[in-house]
């Protein structure tokens, strides 16, 4: 027991501080998420009204779909993303 004795816990401290890193990004996320939400709602409602908003509705999407691949592809090119 001598040695080892001291290296699960040192596992399961690193197993805590990575996932506390990895939960410190959620609330950001679910934040800018909120936003774009509403952002789509309010460009979808005012499509019906005005076409410029159609044409900001449709370049906000792209952006989003833009911004979907690129956190795809880097989640699977990141050592361990498939999980």
């Amino acid at each position: 027991m001598g040695a080892d004795a001291g290296r699960p816990d040192a596992e399961r401290l690193k197993l805590v501080v990575e996932l506390s890193r990895l939960e410190a990004h959620y609330p950001t996320m679910l934040k800018l998420a909120g936003i774009l939400l509403v952002l789509m709602i309010v460009f979808g409602i005012l499509g019906f009204v005005m076409h410029v908003a159609v044409a900001l509705t449709k370049i906000a999407f792209f952006i989003c779909l833009i911004g979907l691949a690129i956190s795809v592809v880097g989640k699977m090119l990141r050592p361990g993303g498939q999980s």
